[in-house]
């Protein structure tokens, strides 16, 4: 079976590859960090590798040499915030196969990793699902902190995450977000985030960008 590393320090990033990539019937492992990461890379060989170029406890180019040393013929993506040319180049002569700036939108990862699996195993692994939309959709669970007069309401939606970064996240749902919402993420890491956009697409839903903030306490 294709087998598949995803190496993000960030909670609803893994999240947001685990419903993509699931949908795949991939066999799919995750590292939160780059010490558990080099322990998998040094214990089983791998097809694809996402890699988090900034990991908290390592570098991401020494994870990208050791995934090439222990797995020559991974083809690894590499997620940044920025990446100038320089550092592409470096990372191009280290092994790296592709590049994402966040925020990036996760179906496009996702059908990165399904075309070269495809190519290398001859489209014998995966389908394609009926539904682009659906493979692309990622179920967030989330609340909305409405503040009243004299007290605050919490209200509890599911939304279509879209695109996600360090940054931020865009999500599409029924209820009408408004700038200066306070919300809280129930998916993966607990997290909390402000609306800092908000746009109607039809009479039934609306998509907005929310800026993620410091845990509630």
């Amino acid at each position: 079976m294709p087998s598949i590393l995803i190496i993000e320090d960030e909670g609803l990033i893994r999240f947001s590859f685990s419903r993509a990539l699931k949908k795949e019937g991939l066999l799919v492992s995750y590292a939160d960090n780059g010490a558990d990461a080099q322990r998998k890379i040094a214990n089983e060989k791998y097809d694809v590798a996402v890699v988090d170029l900034h990991l908290g406890d390592i570098d991401g180019h020494d994870v990208i040499r050791h995934l090439k040393e222990r797995s020559p013929e991974v083809k690894i993506i590499v997620l940044a915030a920025t990446c100038p040319e320089e550092v592409k180049e470096s990372l191009l002569f280290e092994g790296a196969a592709c590049f994402y700036e966040k925020p990036f939108d996760t179906y496009d990862i996702a059908k990165s990793i399904e075309e070269h699996l495809s190519a290398l195993y001859s489209g014998k692994i995966l389908e394609r699902r009926h539904s682009e939309r659906n493979f692309y959709g990622i179920m967030i669970d989330f609340s909305l902190y409405v503040f009243d007069v004299s007290n605050i309401k919490k209200l509890t939606f599911r939304g279509e995450g879209t695109d996600i970064g360090h940054g931020g996240i865009g999500i599409r749902t029924d209820y009408p977000l408004e700038p200066g919402h306070l919300v809280e993420f129930t998916n993966g890491q607990r997290k909390c985030g402000i609306v800092a956009w908000s746009r109607k697409i039809d009479d039934r839903s609306y998509r907005a960008g929310i800026k993620f903030m410091e845990d509630i306490t």
